[in-house]
């Protein structure tokens, strides 16, 4: 109900289905708030009573030029009761619409979004380079300013944070607080963002970090400029190798749909980190000897080439350095193949 100029100045910030008015209002002049409802929301449907259906032009003139009724407050209770059902009924299937259109909308948006982190992770050449671009193309569809990843260590399982940022142009100096507390400050809380991530290995969702007392950089600093953030694992299979956050200054409320594209998000991704893994084993493999460890010699080859190569160019000399282990097949045949085996791994350590 608005009763005064201040009320209507407070209903004029929201958005309705459809607004009643009396011409008679004494507050304000009855037929100029409907002009001022059908600038505001241009569609809005707008049932005005009367008072009797003597001829009034600026009656007409409403009449002919907004999306609405008028209706005799004396004579047409019941015909004004069909209306307002009707002009309900109308609102409802229009945001049934919109949201349709919406919804398709947003979908589309994160079908390319998963084709994008695909295609551009497996063209990265290492892995912190694929999670970068997804750090950059989460941010550019969502609109949130800051994308920040953790790395799960391969010693002590511990999830560190990492120098990949994503960080808007515009809001670079307003998260200088918060990029320096996130880097001095590497470790979790378990109950924190990145935390449940990792406990539950399902996205996560915080309104407001400065309520949560979980967050703990929100502790460290009066003002970080962060509301609302959300987290989503990187998979691979079902070990988590990495965690991507993702924070904005407002407050904003889960939005579920989101969640359940960046859990696909990161697992598009953990595909992309587990190829990139097999191709440098792969490489790792054809370089290195499986017993020590030791570069092999196709290995030794490319880079003694190399090394000549730089001599020549610089005029300078380039020494190898030959080392062999005298009688070791004595070692075999007397105390068998294994024992040579834990000799060779002693000298290349």
């Amino acid at each position: 109900q608005v009763k005064n100029l201040r009320d209507l100045e407070h209903a004029l910030r929201a958005k309705y289905d459809l607004v009643i008015s009396d011409s008679r209002l004494t507050w304000i002049d009855g037929l100029a708030l409907p002009q001022q409802v059908h600038e505001r929301w241009p569609g809005c449907p707008l049932i005005l009573l009367v008072e009797d259906d003597l001829p009034n032009p600026r009656l007409d003139d409403l009449h002919a030029r907004l999306n609405g009724s008028l209706f005799n407050s004396s004579k047409e209770v019941s015909h004004l009761t069909v209306a307002v059902a009707q002009a309900l009924e109308q609102a409802r299937r229009r945001r049934m619409v919109q949201r349709a259109a919406q919804s398709q909308t947003l979908d589309s948006a994160y079908v390319r979004l998963l084709q994008e982190v695909a295609v551009a992770a497996n063209e990265s050449d290492s892995i912190d380079d694929a999670i970068q671009v997804c750090l950059n193309r989460v941010c550019a569809h969502t609109g949130w300013p800051v994308g920040h990843a953790r790395l799960l260590t391969n010693t002590g399982g511990e999830l560190v944070s990492t120098s990949l940022w994503h960080v808007d142009d515009d809001a670079f100096q307003r998260f200088k607080t918060f990029r320096e507390i996130t880097q001095s400050h590497p470790a979790i809380a378990p109950g924190g963002l990145a935390g449940r991530v990792l406990s539950t290995k399902k996205p996560a969702w915080i309104s407001d970090v400065t309520k949560d007392p979980q967050f703990l950089r929100a502790k460290l600093a009066s003002d970080i400029g962060v509301k609302a953030a959300f987290g989503f694992p990187v998979l691979v299979r079902s070990e988590i190798v990495a965690v991507l956050e993702f924070f904005a200054d407002q407050i904003l409320t889960p939005d579920e749909h989101l969640l359940e594209v960046m859990a696909h998000v990161g697992t598009q991704l953990g595909r992309a980190v587990e190829r990139k893994r097999a191709e440098d084993r792969l490489s790792y493999l054809a370089h290195h000897d499986i017993l020590t460890g030791l570069p092999n010699r196709t290995l030794f080859i490319e880079r003694l080439q190399r090394a000549v190569a730089e001599a020549d160019q610089h005029e300078r000399l380039v020494g190898v350095l030959f080392i062999d282990l005298d009688h070791f097949k004595n070692i075999n045949d007397t105390l068998g193949h294994e024992a040579g085996d834990q000799l060779i791994r002693a000298v290349a350590e």
